[in-house]
């Protein structure tokens, strides 16, 4: 492609030259990958740390146990179950993505060597995880925006329904 492109420009380049400046930007792209990754990690661990330091009753192992004791005639115990649990799932895959990207970027530590195809596999399954959590997110606020929740979004925003 870059040999294309130079060459509509009425340049010439080698196909050694092509491949050595398409290498660059994907080196590039990599290094943004990690750093965004290494930001994500460090909320994850502030997540992890924030569990021990808040309140018992705000973590989400109370959360799901309070909800999980609400009689079942409740209403919205299943959906503030299903809330909870999706926290849950969230976090799950986060801490696996988080942790297989750490792996992945630190693939010059020998430690790590013998486990980096797995962690690039499991890395690459957990994307496919978080797309589908992403949409499963979208669809559940568009449901509850458009049916007995309306202003959830707007709330989300500025705080007032």
């Amino acid at each position: 492609m870059v040999q294309q492109k130079v060459k509509e420009k009425g340049g010439t380049i080698t196909p050694d030259q092509a491949k050595n400046v398409a290498h660059e930007y994907s080196d590039k792209l990599w290094d943004l990958h990690k750093l965004i990754g290494f930001g994500l990690s460090f909320l994850m661990l502030w997540r992890i740390v924030s569990e021990f330091i808040i309140s018992r009753d705000k973590r989400l192992a109370s959360r799901i146990k309070t909800a999980n004791a609400l009689p079942d005639d409740t209403y919205d115990k299943g959906h503030y179950l299903m809330v909870q649990y999706s926290y849950l799932t969230f976090y799950i895959l986060f801490f696996i993505m988080a942790s297989t990207g750490l792996v992945l970027a630190f693939e010059d530590v020998e430690l790590l060597k013998p486990i980096h195809k797995l962690a690039k596999n499991i890395h690459s399954i957990t994307q496919w995880g978080m797309y589908g959590f992403m949409a499963f997110h979208i669809a559940g606020v568009l449901l509850a925006e458009l049916g007995e929740q309306n202003g959830i979004v707007s709330a989300m925003i500025n705080g007032k329904k």
